[in-house]
């Protein structure tokens, strides 16, 4: 119950800037967030499976070599010949390749699939921003409407106090 003796003030105010609670509003929101993480997801699944569908290419080279000295090929090392023999061996290797795992564009199509899951979580996101920067202006209207009704509260109750005290007299 509020009586006419009472004081109309209001003890909180908000001190932050129309502006700055917009932006904050639109960090602290969780399911923005969680939507352009989600569309996020979306665009790396949609590279990993477009990179499967799409054919790699490799090279390789491959290097080994062997070097022998002494008597080779002898059964009992006394009977080596005066110049021991020798045997040097090298192996060079070099392959070029593709590979192209055909799956008749099936990935080709989930990568798309997955690119317009990504396009659709980020229009949420901004379906998301759009709608709390509207509750904060909204929410913001209504406080500054209210400290208004409180001023014009106040006033009134003032006059209806010297109203009230005039006629008394």
């Amino acid at each position: 119950i509020i009586l006419a003796s009472d004081p109309l003030n209001s003890k909180e105010q908000w001190l932050v800037s129309l502006e700055e609670t917009i932006e904050n509003a639109r960090r602290s929101r969780e399911e923005i967030k969680a939507y352009l993480q989600t569309a996020d997801s979306y665009r790396w699944n949609a590279r990993t499976l477009l990179n499967s569908y799409l054919p790699s290419f490799y090279i390789n080279y491959i290097a080994s070599g062997n070097y022998q000295s002494g008597c080779l090929n002898e059964k009992n090392p006394s009977s080596c010949p005066n110049t021991p023999s020798t045997n040097n061996q090298l192996n060079n290797s070099l392959n070029l390749g593709i590979t192209w795992l055909f799956d008749g564009g099936q990935n080709a199509a989930s990568a798309n699939s997955s690119k317009s899951a990504a396009t659709a979580n980020e229009n949420f996101a901004k379906n998301a921003e759009t709608q709390a920067v509207q509750e904060v202006k909204t929410s913001y209207a209504l406080y500054k409407n209210n400290a208004l009704a409180l001023k014009l509260a106040s006033k009134q109750l003032l006059s209806a106090q010297i109203t009230s005290h005039v006629t008394s007299e």
